[in-house]
């Protein structure tokens, strides 16, 4: 993989990876990434103390009654500063929320470089080359993500933020993408726990009253739970960890089973160990501590102090080779600092 591509295969297929390594690519020779990007703007928006939730959906309307939700939504929201909004700033979706939501409440539109927002509600913010920079940073930035239909671009920000533990809130009566299509994760279709399962029912209940779901929507988005979950103290340990560690070099983690399974694997990772060393050395290896593929790697590469394996608190490495560093309270913790 290129060094910083990032790899959801929980979540998402072949069609989804080859998207995200394209926008990667040259991102990692702009002066400014993505991830610095996302990080430049939502230290902006943090300023307001408030949870940043970002729309997300079509630019035109398919379903009938989307419109209508979205308008619902919207006036529910007017004028409620518990929220900061981000939107694309096209048409469909984000011009009907803003227009509807926009006097009286804190909204930015995220637009790339050079590109103009269709309406007149908020405060344009130009981030990335083009849209599909634009997108990547858009799903860095939030801590919730409201979806109405959608296409592959809402999937794909979709995708990244939910990676990344932010909070989906999918109007699936909708369809498209809100309802599963277009590669959207199907992980994100689960309920969190700290939405009831009645609220959850009304995103996709196609018979509720638009008042009902619209209602569910901002119940879910300004309740305390959302707001406590959406603290992201992961989200700043990993963009403290990786500056550091990019200090030394490309970022490689190295991800695998704890015991070998099949006769090939435990001489691939040996040869492989080895083979990095003479290629580059301008690399940081990030094991998980380990038994099986982590401690097979650690040993057989040549450049052990290049090496870090990262466990949660507490925990010790099956192995004293490489520099050991604790990063959160438990291994769910700490494998979303890795990702």
């Amino acid at each position: 993989k290129a060094p910083g591509q990032l790899v959801l295969e929980a979540c998402i297929g072949p069609a989804q990876q080859a998207w995200l390594a394209a926008v990667m690519a040259p991102l990692l020779e702009a002066k400014e990434t993505a991830e610095q990007a996302a990080s430049r703007v939502r230290q902006s928006l943090e300023q307001h103390g408030l949870p940043i939730c970002c729309i997300l959906g079509a630019t035109e309307f398919h379903n009938p009654d989307s419109k209508a939700l979205v308008e619902a939504i919207a006036q529910k929201f007017r004028g409620v500063w518990k929220v900061v909004f981000v939107t694309g700033g096209c048409s469909g979706v984000h011009q009907t929320f803003v227009q509807k939501c926009g006097e009286g409440s804190l909204v930015w539109n995220l637009m790339p470089m050079g590109e103009s927002c269709v309406f007149d509600w908020g405060q344009d913010i130009h981030v990335g080359a083009d849209w599909k920079e634009r997108n990547m940073i858009s799903g860095m930035l939030g801590d919730i993500y409201i979806t109405v239909e959608g296409g592959p671009g809402t999937a794909q920000e979709a995708c990244m933020a939910h990676s990344r533990g932010a909070i989906v809130v999918p109007l699936r009566r909708t369809g498209g993408a809100s309802d599963g299509q277009h590669g959207f994760p199907a992980c994100a279709l689960n309920r969190p726990d700290f939405v009831t399962e009645e609220q959850w029912s009304l995103l996709a209940d196609r018979a509720a009253s638009v008042d009902a779901t619209a209602a569910a929507v901002v119940d879910i988005v300004t309740s305390p739970a959302a707001a406590e979950a959406s603290k992201r103290p992961v989200d700043q340990l990993s963009h403290s960890l990786r500056s550091e560690f990019r200090k030394r070099g490309f970022i490689c983690c190295i991800l695998g089973t704890t015991q070998f399974h099949h006769r090939d694997t435990e001489a691939l990772v040996i040869a492989m160990a080895r083979k990095l060393h003479r290629a580059t050395r301008q690399v940081v290896y990030v094991t998980g501590g380990c038994a099986g593929v982590h401690e097979t790697f650690t040993r057989s590469c040549r450049c052990q102090e290049r090496v870090i394996n990262l466990m949660p608190r507490g925990e010790t490495s099956s192995y004293s080779e490489g520099t050991l560093v604790h990063a959160g309270a438990d291994w769910e913790e700490r494998n979303m600092i890795s990702g």
